[in-house]
């Protein structure tokens, strides 16, 4: 038994977590040069390991922020997935957000038509106004955990942090999508 870095690719993770969702067997999991093997009952995984070394995640995590808004999960949810419903134009998704006085409004445009949703929200800083591919945060969202998350941004074109509000065992990274015109 020994401490071993490598890269294992994401879509092998997900077939060994669906697998192991049924069963209470240990894994035993081998490395060879190039590949890993997970053994659990009688069920094998191969899988090829990925080249190189995993990204410094860390360097792009902005360590500080001029905006913190704290949401409900389930409520933030919802509105981004009924704007989601006018927002698929082309491959973008794209939903704006406009943050002020403690007030969401989120809006979707598309040639489907227009959605607009206010939430209120706790604010700590100054408001802003950015967009995001409403698939991405939808994903984010669906995978948290707790009831309330924050969402902390730094600038309209730097990424947004989103965190659950109570601990601090996962962070999720968003980058927003430009808009010619963010009105």
């Amino acid at each position: 038994k020994s401490n071993k870095e490598s890269v294992i690719p994401g879509k092998t993770l997900n077939e060994v977590s669906k697998i192991l969702k049924d069963t209470d067997d240990n894994v035993e999991i081998t490395f060879t040069k190039n590949h890993i093997l997970f053994n659990f009952g009688n069920t094998k995984v191969i899988s090829r390991l990925l080249e190189g070394d995993f990204i410094k995640y860390e360097s792009i995590i902005p360590k500080e922020h001029n905006l913190k808004v704290t949401v409900n999960r389930n409520e933030i949810l919802g509105c981004i997935e009924r704007a989601s419903l006018m927002a698929k134009d082309g491959n973008t998704n794209l939903v704006k957000f406009d943050i002020s006085d403690d007030t969401l409004v989120v809006t979707s445009n598309s040639q489907l038509g227009k959605a607009r949703e206010e939430m209120q929200i706790i604010l700590q800083g100054v408001g802003i106004k950015t967009a995001f591919n409403s698939k991405y945060l939808i994903d984010i969202f669906k995978t948290m955990e707790e009831e309330n998350i924050t969402m902390e941004f730094t600038s309209t074109v730097s990424p947004c942090v989103i965190r659950n509000q109570d601990s601090d065992n996962s962070v999720y990274l968003i980058l927003p999508v430009r808009v010619a015109n963010n009105n």
